[in-house]
């Protein structure tokens, strides 16, 4: 009897130590590979995107290739692992908005589908940043910056709070007008000769000289009374100034001034195709008007182009440019999405939603394809930022 026993353990051990065996050659598959997967893998065939230079959170991708799902919220496309927007879908074509704070030359794009949870091949992607900082102005040291414009070779004209104009070329600042008795420059502008003129709020514009300290009188003195905030040329090298006046003042080339009848407070100016268009507020609207101007030169009835009281109550604008299409683009003080995209059927937008960086925009400069601005609202991360249009602005005119 005890040798059955004996046996019967011995077997019993045998059996238990097969199976420790068993475990540690074979183990027993996961929870995951229990799971029977569905679906066929998604595959990227390829990637294009709405604009020849494929913007990060701005362009529009069509993603082509095979086992998508036809609704949109089935599918999942992840750029370096951060999911994307998809904005349409159907079996074989996504569109999708890449995160805006993803981007590079190899970006990796992959696509899951619901309840698939095969992930398809790793496509490489090129995204560009749509703005970026061209200089790091450090502020704690007062480098405030409050008017830029831009030479024809890229180098940038800065006016600093206190410290005078400076040249950015590259990574390097330098001096480049000196310090007068201005604090800053509210605009400064360059023209196609390289002159760079200037106003800061006074009766009259300067015309500043590198390595000069600007003149206490200005170059064209407005008349009596005025001041002048900002300035733009037209066609025929007029300048056009404006500020919290009675009057829009036209300076000609001999210098000689007009004056034409418009009580506002008006922050900018700028001339485009036949017509001067100026912004500010008037009568509690906060609007942009624009004046036919004439064979003779003359300015005639203002039209009401833009009116942003009813819309935006609290906005106001402190800069505006056009596009080479027409595009009116105003810099605003809004705290979210800055600066607004006005067609030329008039209807508006936030521009670049959820890229600009929320602040005050002002001063405005557009060189090549990239629109130069100042990043207001708070002087400790006060700085230029240069944004990829991906097409030219409206021309400057000027001597």
């Amino acid at each position: 009897m005890k040798k059955r026993i004996y046996n019967l353990i011995f077997v019993l051990l045998g059996l238990l130590s097969l199976t420790f065996i068993s475990c540690s050659e074979d183990p027993e598959p996961s929870l995951y590979e229990l799971v029977k997967r569905t679906g066929v893998a998604p595959t990227i065939t390829s990637i294009t995107s709405s604009t020849p230079t494929a913007l990060a959170g701005v362009s529009v991708l069509t993603i082509n290739g095979s086992n998508f799902s036809n609704k949109v919220e089935e599918n999942t496309v992840f750029f370096n692992g951060v999911k994307g927007t998809v904005l349409s879908a159907s079996a074989n074509k996504l569109e999708v908005k890449s995160p805006a704070t993803v981007f590079g030359d190899s970006v990796k794009i992959k696509i899951t589908v619901f309840k698939n949870e095969n992930i398809s091949n790793t496509f490489i992607f090129s995204l560009s940043n749509p703005i970026n900082i061209p200089y790091p102005f450090d502020p704690k040291v007062g480098d405030i910056p409050w008017a830029v414009t831009v030479r024809n070779n890229g180098d940038l004209i800065v006016s600093l709070d206190g410290k005078g104009i400076k040249r950015i070329s590259g990574n390097t600042m330098s001096d480049f007008i000196p310090k007068g008795a201005e604090s800053y420059w509210n605009t400064i502008k360059i023209t196609s000769s390289g002159d760079v003129y200037g106003s800061r709020n006074l009766r009259g514009i300067w015309k500043l000289q590198q390595n000069t300290p600007p003149s206490t009188a200005p170059w064209s003195i407005t008349p009596t009374g005025t001041r002048v905030w900002d300035f733009d040329w037209d066609n025929n090298q007029n300048i056009w100034a404006v500020g919290n006046n009675n009057v829009i003042i036209k300076v000609k080339p001999d210098l000689s001034t007009s004056t034409y009848e418009f009580v506002a407070n008006l922050r900018t100016v700028r001339f485009y195709n036949g017509y001067l268009y100026v912004a500010g507020v008037k009568d509690n609207r906060e609007k942009v008007w624009r004046f036919p101007i004439n064979a003779s030169g003359d300015l005639g009835t203002a039209e009401d182009y833009v009116d942003l009281t009813n819309r935006y109550p609290s906005v106001i604008i402190n800069t505006m440019t056009f596009g080479s299409d027409g595009v009116l683009y105003l810099g605003t003080n809004k705290k979210t999405d800055p600066i607004l995209e006005v067609k030329p059927d008039k209807s508006i937008s936030d521009f670049y939603p959820g890229i600009i960086p929320a602040s005050d925009v002002i001063s405005f400069y557009w060189q090549g394809q990239f629109l130069y601005f100042i990043r207001k609202a708070d002087t400790r991360d006060q700085t230029v930022i240069r944004v990829n249009m991906l097409k030219n602005g409206a021309p400057y005119f000027g001597n």
